[in-house]
């Protein structure tokens, strides 16, 4: 099993289910729910943006920043290796809804539309019976500015509240879950549910009492320099910002929980599949970066919790659930790619679409991925030079390229993750074998995001006065009455 950033987790509650062990029956050969009325419940996907792993109580962080996310891990599969092909939420997030990459599915950055050719996951969960309602907090996700409304019975998408020194609308995490269960709250049947929340996205400003949860930590000073001019308060001490940024985990954490208890309150719990992430972490000084994302794909920003709940699975009743998997910690290596696979295969459902990630079920019956290796890229990113990497097990290897320039490349990189975590040591060496085989996979992966021609033309917009257009936008009386009667503005 590698290690990672992720401290020791001996002194989780996972410790005694052995690190990396996951008992399952699979052999038995189960497949997917076959009768669906063992599925009364849904599917819950909950996203949160800007979090790492590495924060979570679940993955071993010594302060209690999770409790109610370390209850779902515990009666659910914890995977320790799970990574975003890009860092920045849009493309991440038309991944985790098209099961595609971002080269394929166009959204190489935000403020890009998912193309309406494209099948979405909540397109095939409508068409299988389900009734989908999604609630987003993240200006970028509105549907003029990314399209991932496509195929959603409700998108909930009001953001009216705009962060202190950046010109970006969001919605806190306690509202958004308010519209959440009030559409929870109105459903007979089966569902597919996705919660996106913004809260730990910097500017770091937790409410009370989150916002002196944590500290004060050791004095580290830091040149202001250092830090984004929307996420400066004044403070020259690192630690001060890492306090807050864990008061907004804990924060959005306890909205997390309000969540799962009303879904148990429905009788829903149990038997829904719940799956949470993250869109991608975040640079808390690493590589000399501090308190951004979206630049390149070291571990701090590529690597995500990733935890997900089979229908019936549980901490209490073991492998009893259609799966005979126990809830437990899974070393497997996981993309967000693999999100809607996953879930039509535990649902039964067919699909048609050839997805670039792969059903985790059937990853979890062969104890291995049926292709090793995981892509990132930040290619289309708006720089001219950016990174394109490739993660297969603890080996990880980054290409640096030039954009202007064929994707030419400039620099190579490559780290054992399981010696080297923190990516701090550059092993490069043609000559070893052990790169070679990722070396040819990455150069292939290369030439074909160098030489693919998308069948359509992706469609980039951005309001050129983003606070004229939401102003407009959440004035708009037919948008707001819409939302109104639904139930999910008061």
């Amino acid at each position: 099993m590698r290690s990672s950033i992720i401290p020791d987790l001996s002194c989780c509650f996972f410790g005694l289910l052995g690190l990396g062990l996951l008992f399952w029956g699979l052999g038995c050969g189960k497949k997917g729910l076959v009768d669906e009325a063992a599925l009364p419940g849904g599917v819950v996907l909950v996203t949160v943006d800007t979090l790492r792993a590495d924060r979570l109580s679940c993955y071993g962080y010594s302060r209690p920043t999770s409790p109610h996310i370390d209850r779902l891990a515990a009666d659910s599969l914890l995977f320790l290796d799970a990574t975003t092909p890009r860092t920045s939420t849009a493309p991440s997030m038309a991944s985790a809804l098209t099961g595609l990459y971002p080269y394929h599915h166009g959204v190489t950055t935000n403020f890009i539309q998912v193309h309406e050719s494209l099948t979405t996951l909540p397109e095939i969960m409508t068409e299988a019976g389900h009734e989908s309602g999604a609630f987003v907090s993240n200006y970028v996700l509105i549907r003029e500015l990314s399209g991932l409304d496509q195929g959603f019975d409700v998108y909930d998408d009001f953001v009216a509240t705009r962060e202190p020194k950046r010109a970006i609308y969001e919605r806190r995490a306690e509202d958004t879950i308010e519209s959440a269960i009030s559409w929870l709250n109105d459903r007979s049947g089966r569902f597919f549910l996705w919660v996106h929340l913004i809260d730990p996205h910097g500017p770091y400003l937790p409410p009370e009492p989150f916002n002196q949860k944590f500290g004060p930590g050791p004095s580290k000073p830091l040149a202001p320099t250092k830090i984004p001019a929307y996420q400066r308060t004044g403070s020259s001490n690192a630690s001060d910002y890492l306090d807050q940024y864990d008061g907004e985990i804990a924060y959005c954490d306890e909205q997390i929980g309000r969540l799962l208890v009303h879904l148990e309150e429905l009788g829903l719990y149990d038997n829904s599949l719940i799956l949470f992430h993250a869109d991608h972490g975040e640079s808390l000084g690493e590589h000399g970066v501090w308190f951004q994302h979206g630049s390149d794909l070291y571990e701090e920003c590529a690597r995500i919790p990733f935890v997900m709940k089979l229908p019936g699975m549980s901490k209490a009743t073991g492998d009893s659930n259609a799966f005979g998997i126990s809830p437990g910690v899974v070393d497997l290596p996981v993309s967000v790619v693999d999100i809607p696979p996953t879930i039509l295969d535990a649902l039964d459902v067919d699909s048609k679409v050839d997805f670039d990630g792969q059903s985790l079920i059937l990853a979890l019956s062969k104890g291995k991925r049926t292709d090793p290796f995981l892509l990132m890229d930040q290619v289309g990113y708006g720089q001219p030079k950016t990174y394109v990497g490739l993660r297969s097990g603890d080996r990880k290897l980054i290409y640096y390229v030039d954009q202007e320039k064929d994707l030419a490349v400039l620099r190579r990189e490559f780290y054992w993750l399981n010696r080297d975590p923190l990516e701090a040591r550059n092993v490069y060496s043609p000559k070893d074998p052990d790169q070679a085989e990722l070396e040819e996979r990455l150069q292939t992966w290369l030439l074909e995001i160098r030489e693919y021609r998308r069948p359509f033309e992706a469609v980039r917009w951005r309001p050129p006065d983003g606070d004229e257009f939401m102003t407009d936008r959440n004035g708009d009386s037919k948008h707001v009455e819409e939302l109104k009667r639904l139930g999910y503005l008061k």
